[in-house]
């Protein structure tokens, strides 16, 4: 009899063993959401340090980090990337409507301060090549020079510095926006990996998407028969409001540069 009833018992004993060990019912889906849970803290804190090490060498030490950019990684020899290659990166992060909205309106603002420092760069460039003709012309009739005429130079000289650190900034914005603002973590991990063996650049990602953007709507357009009527957008629900691309060097009147710049244009009031 005792043998009896202690056989019974054994079931009964082994159950919190079992579900100690995750065995018992029901804590196959606790222990996986666990681990779930830490995998994703673990990422998220990855990701956290890996933004802030990018900040820390683009503030710290700009050459450096301009440095990485179109360069093979693997080899650390200067490599041209191909737009191919950031379109896979963007397909590889399943972007939602949200986001792409998102990325669109900024990229109106940030094209745009782009083309003013472009312009501006242009005007300082010619403005200095005219300068350093003047000066050789001055040399050759007094056969010298003082530092009254050195002057002007330097000034557009700093003039082109500043304007270098400005794109700069604007650029770090940029990616500061995507990675922070708009990209989840696991999205962040995935750019750095589907990135190699080039250094992740967002510049050129929002550059494939702006072209995408501007090719699906003039189809969309084309198909609602507007034909050459159709700019950059269409009246659907999805409609992509125009877009400034930074090789036209267009000139849009947007006056936020400094908000750009200071990391407060990252509040998009664009449709979402």
């Amino acid at each position: 009899p005792a043998v009896t009833s202690a056989a019974p018992a054994a079931p009964a004993a082994a159950a919190p063993a079992a579900a100690a060990a995750g065995g018992g019912p029901g804590s196959g889906s606790s222990g996986s959401s666990s681990s779930s849970s830490s995998v994703e803290q673990h990422l998220e804190s990855l990701v956290r340090q890996h933004l802030v090490y990018c900040k820390a060498v683009a503030a710290l030490n700009p050459d450096c980090y301009c440095y990485m950019f179109e360069r093979n990684l693997d080899s650390g020899l200067p490599s041209a990337s191909s737009t191919e290659h950031w379109r896979g990166v963007l397909q590889a992060l399943q972007l939602s409507t949200q986001q792409v909205n998102r990325i669109l309106a900024h990229s109106e603002l940030h094209f745009s301060s782009l083309n003013s420092l472009l312009d501006e760069r242009a005007l300082l460039l010619q403005q200095l090549e005219q300068q350093q003709q003047q000066q050789q012309q001055q040399q050759q009739q007094q056969q010298g020079w003082s530092y009254t005429e050195v002057t002007p130079c330097f000034e557009l000289v700093e003039g082109l510095v500043s304007n270098l650190k400005q794109e700069h900034m604007l650029k770090v914005g940029l990616k500061c926006f995507l990675w922070s603002r708009v990209f989840s973590p696991l999205q962040t991990a995935q750019v750095v990996v589907h990135s190699h063996p080039w250094f992740p650049d967002s510049h050129a990602m929002v550059c494939v998407m702006c072209e995408d953007a501007q090719a699906a709507a003039l189809n969309a357009a084309a198909a609602a028969g507007e034909g050459a009527r159709c700019g950059s957008s269409c009246s659907n629900g999805g409609a992509l409001r125009p877009l400034v691309f930074p090789h036209k060097l267009q000139q849009c009147g947007v006056t936020a540069l400094t908000l750009a710049i200071a990391g407060t244009s990252c509040r998009v009031s664009g449709r979402e």
